[in-house]
Formats: C-alpha cells, structure tokens, sequence
C-alpha cells in the first residue's frame, strides 16, 4: 500500500515550488492585473466562488 500514498506526497513535496511560481506571475507585469487570493481553510474557495456567482448574476441584472 505504499503506492496509494505516494501521489499525496508528490503533490505536498511540489507545493513549495508551486506557490514561488504562482507569487512570480502574480507579480510579473505580462500578468497584470492578477489577483491570487489565498485559502486557508477548506471551506473559503466555495464562498469566494459563491460571492462571485451572486456578483456576476447581479451584473446581469
């Protein structure tokens, strides 16, 4: 069973990398403007997604 562990760990050891190459593009002026909101619990990226939803469907209106 030690396979079934290693895609989590691959993707942990990558996270580091991950995050440098996000923070480098968010300030890159090709990228401009980019905005990266940071989640530091499970359940922010479906708030901030459902405000944006409630947004949009207002500029509908």
């Amino acid at each position: 069973m030690a396979g079934a562990a290693t895609p989590v760990w691959w993707a942990w050891s990558q996270h580091a990398a991950r995050l440098r190459e996000i923070e480098h593009r968010a300030r890159d002026a090709r990228f401009a403007p980019l905005a990266t909101p940071r989640f530091r619990r499970p359940d922010e990226p479906v708030n901030w997604l459902t405000s944006l939803d409630a947004a949009e469907a207002g500029s509908r209106s």
